[in-house]
């Protein structure tokens, strides 16, 4: 990058975000970012349910059987359901994708691009032609559309 495009970007941007795009890619030559957050977590001694459940942790709400509202599903969420149930998929550009039930979530739809399960997030070259175009774990978009529409 050179001196004249690093000031506009100081400039568009301002000191906070500069200094923490600074300090991330700092991280991520270091090597932090994978120590920070490991791809692959090891899971050990898992709690059961009952367990969980006699812990005090502070939450806004005790149960679920504490809330008072009533659901109001619309019929556009019941649409957006069933075409998620089919394997149905609506993406940023609000494009709906058929991906089907049984999608890998490492290759991106719109291009074909299979993304290396095992390589760290920190590690995918923004830039490549083929990959560059929705840079996130494409398996997080599953957790991000569930948590959206099963708000029923």
């Amino acid at each position: 990058m050179n001196l004249k495009l690093a000031i506009q970007l100081y400039q568009n941007m301002g000191t906070r975000y500069v200094m923490y795009r600074v300090f991330h890619e700092l991280e991520k030559k270091l090597g932090r970012l994978k120590r920070k957050h490991p791809a692959h977590l090891k899971f050990q001694n898992p709690i059961s349910l009952d367990q969980w459940r006699q812990t005090k942790n502070a939450f806004v709400i005790d149960s679920k059987q504490q809330l008072s509202f009533k659901k109001n599903p619309s019929e556009i969420l019941k649409q957006k359901l069933e075409k998620i149930l089919v394997g149905e998929f609506q993406y940023f550009n609000a494009k709906w994708i058929r991906i089907g039930k049984n999608y890998d979530w490492v290759t991106n739809p719109s291009n074909g691009y299979r993304y290396d399960a095992k390589q760290h997030w920190s590690e995918i070259c923004r830039f490549n032609c083929r990959s560059w175009r929705y840079k996130i774990c494409l398996g997080e978009i599953k957790v991000f559309i569930h948590l959206d529409y099963y708000q029923v």
